[in-house]
C-alpha cells in the first residue's frame, strides 16, 4: 500500500510504502524522521486535525513566516509536562533498540543536523548519537556497524564501501583507545586518512584552530554590519 504525504515537515510531496508483514521503518523521504511520518498517517486516519497542523511546515504558517528560530521559540515555551512527555518519548523509543538490533534490523547512525536544528550541529551530533546508542543499550560493535557497513548495505553498495578489505573505497580513522570496548574512544582520534592523504594529530588541530579564527571573523563582521 502506498500513502501519500504532502507538506510535512520538509517533505512536500511524498510517497510511503506501507508492506505487510514487515516493519516499515526505513521508508523517510527527505531524511524526515520516521516517528514524523508515522504521526502523519496517525493524525490523518484519527482525523486529528490539531495534531496534523503541527506537522505543517512552518513557512506555511501565516504566523511564522520568516521566523528561522522556530525551534528555539517552540522549546523555549514548552511546559515542565511537555518536557517530561518529550523525554519519556526519547527514553521508550531508545529501549527498543537493542531489540531491534537482535531481530536483525538495520539500524543507521545519522542525526538530523540542519541550520533550523536547536543545538544539533555536524559532526559533533554524530559522535553524541553513538554515545547515546551505547547509553540505550547497543553494543560497541553494533554501534560502529550503524555508522559503517550499515548505511552502505541500505545503499547496496556494500562491496566497494563501509568495511576495510581489498579493492574497497574507505576513509580511516587510527585512535589510541579501542572502540570495541567504548563507542566513546572514537572521539580521540590520532589520524585521519581521508581521501587518499593523512592528517595527523598535529595537523588535525591546525584545521580546528583555522575553523575557530574563521568563526570569529565572521561574528565579527556580522556584529560590524549590524552597527552599520
Amino acid at each position: 500500500m502506498d500513502i501519500e504525504i504532502k507538506n510535512c515537515n520538509n517533505i512536500t510531496m511524498a510517497k510511503v510504502a506501507i508492506v505487510p508483514s514487515k516493519l516499515n521503518i526505513k521508508f523517510a523521504p527527505n531524511g524526515t524522521g520516521k516517528s514524523t511520518i508515522s504521526k502523519a498517517i496517525q493524525y490523518a486516519v484519527t482525523g486529528d486535525e490539531k495534531a496534523l497542523f503541527e506537522l505543517l511546515p512552518f513557512k506555511f504558517r501565516n504566523e511564522n513566516l520568516g521566523n528561522t528560530k522556530w525551534r528555539i521559540g517552540r522549546m523555549a515555551g514548552e511546559t515542565a509536562a511537555q518536557t517530561a512527555e518529550r523525554k519519556q518519548q526519547y527514553q521508550l523509543i531508545a529501549k527498543q533498540l537493542p531489540y531491534l538490533a537482535q531481530s536483525g534490523v538495520l539500524l543507521l547512525a545519522g542525526s538530523d543536523s540542519a541550520a533550523l536544528n536547536t543545538y544539533v550541529y555536524p559532526a559533533q551530533a554524530l559522535h553524541d548519537e553513538l554515545a547515546l546508542f551505547q547509553q540505550a543499550g547497543l553494543t560497541p560493535a553494533q554501534i560502529l556497524r550503524t555508522a559503517t557497513i550499515n548505511g552502505a548495505t541500505f545503499m547496496g553498495v556494500q562491496a566497494d564501501y563501509g568495511s576495510i578489505a581489498t579493492t574497497k573505497q574507505a576513509d580511516l580513522l587510527l585512535l589510541p583507545a579501542n572502540p570495541l570496548q567504548d563507542i566513546n574512544a572514537v572521539k580521540n582520534i590520532d589520524t585521519l586518512i581521508y581521501g587518499g592523504k593523512v592528517y595527523n594529530r598535529k595537523a588535525l588541530d591546525e584545521m580546528l584552530n583555522q575553523a575557530a579564527a574563521r568563526k570569529i571573523e565572521l561574528t565579527e563582521q556580522r556584529k560590524s554590519n549590524q552597527l552599520n
